[in-house]
């Protein structure tokens, strides 16, 4: 006879629709110095519908589910600038960024589909200036970061086979220096240097699996870009 067919797997579809606002004004307040100030509303609304096909329980069961979730959050942005002269500019900036929430698309138990929006606050000084006749520019950024509710890929608590999912985990800082520096000293010649100090960490908080969270990944403390072009 024919061979038994026995079928496990699963199916889903997630729909996003997102919104969104924004205004920004910019103001001179006297001949060298300005501010702009800006305000943006997003919202991301979300939906899925999931079904698990698992006869033998292999991956966690047969079910279904639907769910549906909306995320938003006011982003405001502050910057003011001053020239010191036509050549030298420096600036102080503050931002918050948001990323939202969503759901987890994988094979087993449906506990843990769903995780939380992350937050983001961004405080900047800089210069940038040119010089000689407009040959020489150097542009520097110190930065401090400070994220909350980082959304990390894990491995599911519980699952036998490697199973990631996004969750929400841990608060984090991240401080830096960046620097480029261009110069060109003939027609035919361009020289650059690119570089950054990052000290980029978390501060607190675990994986769902209790583990400790250390040093954000991909996230080196030196970097270097030394280039010539003729």
């Amino acid at each position: 006879g024919e061979p038994m067919v026995i079928q496990t797997g699963s199916d889903a579809e997630l729909k996003t629709t997102t919104y969104a606002g924004f205004a920004n004004a910019s103001f001179t307040l006297t001949d060298r110095a300005d501010i702009s100030v800006g305000l943006r509303y997003s919202r991301d609304q979300k939906r899925i519908d999931y079904a698990q096909d698992d006869p033998l329980n292999i991956l966690g069961g047969k079910f279904t589910l639907q769910a549906r979730d909306s995320w938003g959050a006011l982003t405001p942005a502050f910057s003011m600038g001053y020239r010191f002269s036509d050549e030298v500019r420096a600036y102080v900036a503050i931002s918050r960024g948001f990323k939202s929430g969503g759901y987890n698309d994988a094979l087993g138990s449906a506990n843990g589909l769903a995780f939380g929006p992350e937050f983001l606050w961004n405080y900047e000084l800089g210069l940038k200036s040119r010089f000689a006749q407009g040959r020489v520019t150097a542009n520097f950024a110190a930065f401090f970061m400070d994220w909350s509710s980082i959304q990390i890929l894990v491995q599911k608590p519980g699952s036998p086979t490697y199973s990631p999912i996004t969750a929400n985990a841990g608060t984090a800082h991240s401080t830096g220096l960046e620097g480029e520096i261009a110069a060109a000293p003939s027609p035919h010649w361009l020289l650059g240097l690119n570089f950054s100090v990052i000290q980029a960490k978390y501060v607190g908080g675990t994986q769902p699996d209790g583990i400790p969270l250390h040093k954000i990944p991909y996230s080196p403390d030196y970097t270097a870009n030394l280039n010539a072009e003729y």
